[in-house]
């Protein structure tokens, strides 16, 4: 099992890459299972959305370091990651993994088109050789039992979730003891990247710490007002701890 470090009321999980993917393998093949969650300096503006969130994403098995100004936050205050990999290039690596080791894959979340077309994608552009259709993400509470049974009827290996916060986090948690998939890996918006509505954040802007812009530059209208609250929560988060150092 994959330790977790606690940054200030931040469960972070500490693994170099190869802990990782042997972690992954071991939850497939021993038909246990892992929620994979990331971590970053918008959780704060998060969780405060909603009482009792950060104690359910703590909870969960894997929670990757996602966000260059929390990665680099972390090495400043002593406590660098031994593996910089954010949410974004893990999914595309768990998926080469997927077709590698023939596991199987689905995705829950995002509209039907998207997940439609992230599904094909998985299949023809990652060679994934099990891909079950997918279910969308707009579901109402009366419905999670359902959603819940199709999933189950296909068991999928690993399921992306692409549903916003806090409903996928919640969703995980309470269903996770029925959900019978190995690896969830809480994904978000990566759906819409892997059907190509959305582009993912170049690499030289993500070690710029810019990909907050790169991500309100395509969909300012709903992601503007969101990702100024987390910049804000983010910094008063960061300042309150560099406060107690000093």
């Amino acid at each position: 099992m994959i330790k977790k470090l606690n940054f200030h009321g931040l469960a972070i999980s500490d693994f170099t890459e190869p802990e990782l993917w042997s972690e992954i393998d071991s939850v497939i093949r021993s038909g246990s299972q892992a929620i994979i969650h990331w971590k970053s300096l918008g959780t704060p503006y998060l969780v405060k959305q909603t009482p009792g969130l950060l104690e359910i994403i703590n909870g969960f098995e894997i929670i990757l370091v996602d966000g260059r100004s929390l990665y680099l936050f972390l090495k400043l205050m002593g406590h660098p990651p031994k593996s910089e990999l954010y949410t974004s290039w893990f999914t595309f690596q768990l998926l080469k993994k997927a077709a590698e080791k023939e596991y199987s894959v689905m995705i829950l979340g995002a509209t039907e088109e998207v997940n439609r077309a992230a599904t094909e994608n998985i299949k023809t552009q990652y060679s994934v050789k099990t891909v079950y259709p997918g279910i969308n993400g707009y579901f109402n509470s009366e419905e999670e039992n359902n959603v819940v049974e199709q999933i189950n009827q296909c068991a999928p290996d690993i399921l992306l979730v692409g549903i916003s916060t806090p409903k996928k986090e919640l969703f995980a948690h309470n269903h996770r003891h029925h959900l019978n998939a190995r690896v969830i890996l809480l994904c978000g918006g990566m759906v819409d990247v892997i059907a190509g509505k959305t582009k993912i954040t170049p690499k030289f802007i993500k070690k710029l710490g810019l990909a907050w812009l790169y991500r309100v530059l395509q969909e300012p209208r709903r992601l503007l007002l969101p990702v100024l609250s987390m910049l804000w929560e983010g910094s008063k988060f960061a300042i309150k701890i560099l406060l107690k150092k000093v």
